[in-house]
């Protein structure tokens, strides 16, 4: 059986294919499988040029003859490759970070999605909030974090049960000894019922974060629920 894969590249988490790539490779091993399964991988580089994903899934499909593909690719890109996997007949699994919103979700018979993974995570993150039966949160976040979908999510696992937002929080700075957090602890010091906070922040501008908020006088009194990517060794 042969299973081909396609993997990008991350910039900014390098460590995360590889610990994909390792992750697949141990489950074949723990299965006793190595011999009869043959892993074939190809880089699609950072994942965006649709050209590429495509040559590459043809690759695998057409020329390596894999019988399943599995792809860590976006939803956008997902629908670039759609005909050729349905061509092919073969069975394709999609790894999903879980940052944009699907457009179509429709169930088809040879896809199947492993996990929404970070949006999933935030939701439950949200949910987990909401269980301090306290109805009063802030959102905090960065420009470019808050256009994906993780912030949404874990709102939306907040004010699903009765929760409210009081105050959103997006800081639009450079990640370097500019960074600072005047703004969400203005409102912190006017606002004392308010001591959740639901925070998405990629792992360096979250360092700076942590820095900035652990000097704010009444941290101590604050709740932090965050996103995955708060919770990576780059980011302490």
């Amino acid at each position: 059986m042969k299973i081909g894969i396609l993997y990008p590249r991350s910039n900014a988490h390098p460590e995360m294919m590889t610990d994909f790539m390792h992750g697949i490779k141990m489950g074949v091993k723990l299965t006793d499988n190595e011999n009869r399964i043959m892993l074939l991988s190809e880089s699609i580089g950072f994942g965006g040029n649709e050209k590429e994903v495509y040559e590459k899934a043809e690759k695998l499909l057409l020329l390596e003859e894999v019988d399943v593909l599995v792809a860590y690719i976006d939803l956008r890109i997902l629908e670039i490759i759609k005909p050729l996997i349905y061509r092919s007949g073969k069975l394709l699994l999609v790894v999903n970070p879980g940052a944009n919103y699907p457009q179509n979700w429709v169930s088809q018979p040879n896809i199947i999605y492993l996990s929404l993974q970070h949006g999933f995570l935030c939701w439950l993150t949200g949910k987990q909030a909401a269980t301090l039966k306290e109805t009063r949160a802030i959102s905090a976040t960065t420009f470019y974090d808050c256009g994906y979908l993780h912030l949404a999510s874990v709102v939306k696992g907040f004010v699903e049960p009765g929760g409210n937002i009081m105050f959103n929080y997006i800081n639009n700075q450079r990640y370097d000894n500019t960074f600072e957090i005047a703004q969400l602890t203005d409102y912190l010091s006017a606002d004392k019922e308010t001591n959740i906070l639901l925070c998405v922040f990629d792992s360096l501008p979250a360092s700076l974060f942590y820095e900035k908020l652990s000097n704010y006088d009444e941290a101590s009194r604050l709740h932090l629920f965050v996103s995955p990517m708060m919770l990576e060794k780059n980011a302490f």
